[in-house]
């Protein structure tokens, strides 16, 4: 049954799962050893680095998966990029909206309300240090910070909740191949706090559910990407208007 199935991935697929399920997670443990929080607390220009090879890595790692779909002539929708006016496509676009509207209501209480500030504030320290010192300090790091999140937005609802799901799901149950997609996720983000990665747990399982009973990506990755924003310029205006406040 299982060699069956195997058909269904060629030697590309193969390769490409490889760098996704071996290599991937192998540079991020020796990456995260090579970069702990004492070098990052004093070599602020990592930042933009890491930026940057986020972004790389990312793009690098959807591009192989496009150009292997393409050479194969696989329809796009089997990717996840389908849309229908259906009940569970309604369902998950009523949960991206939710979970935008929940963020950008959280923004302009920052913005607007000094205890909405403080009680923010206090969430972001449980994210841990590590998460606490690649966030955006300066007008140009918060600028690529924003390419990062568009980037993660599109490119990680492809790799986790569009490929990886669908390669999994032609040996196991799709419910069972999403939650081995949110399990590789969730560890790809362990240089967070175990408060940070409850939170990565519930957002993958959350969009997983998302994808899995709609088929459609659109939804998730609209909600990853504005999520990511809002997130991001939310612990901006934390830190510029505490920084702000202890000034006056």
């Amino acid at each position: 049954m299982s060699l069956e199935r195997l058909n269904g991935l060629s030697s590309a697929d193969l390769f490409v799962l490889f760098l996704i399920i071996v290599v991937w997670p192998i540079y991020s443990a020796v990456s995260l050893k090579r970069h702990p929080v004492e070098k990052i607390r004093h070599e602020p220009n990592l930042r933009i680095s890491s930026y940057t090879v986020t972004i790389l890595q990312l793009w690098g790692l959807t591009a192989a998966i496009g150009l292997v779909w393409i050479w194969l002539e696989r329809p796009l929708s089997e990717l996840g990029f389908r849309h229908q006016l259906d009940m569970p496509t309604m369902i998950a676009w009523g949960l991206a909206a939710a979970g935008i509207l929940f963020s950008a209501v959280q923004l302009y209480q920052v913005m607007t309300r000094e205890k909405a500030r403080e009680s923010v504030k206090k969430q972001l320290a449980d994210v841990g240090e590590h998460t606490a010192l690649l966030m955006p300090r300066t007008q140009n790091e918060y600028r690529l910070s924003m390419l990062v999140a568009i980037t993660a937005g599109i490119t990680e609802e492809i790799i986790f909740r569009g490929y990886l799901i669908w390669a999994f799901a032609l040996f196991v149950d799709p419910w069972i191949a999403g939650a081995l997609s949110v399990c590789l996720f969730v560890f790809l983000h362990r240089y967070q706090s175990k408060a940070g990665l409850i939170q990565v747990a519930v957002f993958g399982a959350v969009t997983t559910i998302m994808v899995l009973i709609s088929g459609s990506l659109w939804p998730a990755i609209v909600l990853h990407i504005l999520v990511d924003m809002l997130n991001i310029s939310l612990a901006w205006q934390v830190r510029n208007r505490s920084a702000s406040s202890a000034q006056t």
